[in-house]
């Protein structure tokens, strides 16, 4: 889901907030990358639900980090997405999916 630009912008100025902007960066740069450069649009997830938890959207960051984790095939790279996965499945009381998360978490450690 996209977020709504009126919902993120600050309370003292016209301008959409930095993780709206960050929000559109890493969308439109995923519309561009092509289906074949499988780490680039990984990472490029991984930084979109980053945008997500910012705003505390935790189904969009667990659709994006699963998307990502799904791509990723060096498992040295998967920390971050984990991790955003772990809390935002916590924060949707989804506590077994975060415990397993968090259990990947300690032994990439």
């Amino acid at each position: 889901t996209q977020p709504s630009p009126g919902c993120l912008w600050s309370a003292h100025s016209v301008r959409p907030s930095i993780t709206y902007l960050f929000y559109r960066y890493f969308s439109d740069a995923l519309k561009e990358c092509p289906q074949e450069a499988v780490e680039t649009r990984a990472s490029l997830l991984n930084n979109r639900a980053g945008c997500y938890k910012q705003i505390q959207q935790d189904v969009d960051v667990i659709k994006d980090c699963t998307a990502a984790l799904a791509m990723t095939k060096d498992k040295t790279k998967t920390f971050k997405a984990l991790l955003r996965r772990a809390l935002s499945y916590e924060a949707v009381d989804k506590v077994k999916d975060a415990m397993a998360d968090y259990e990947q978490v300690s032994t990439a450690i």
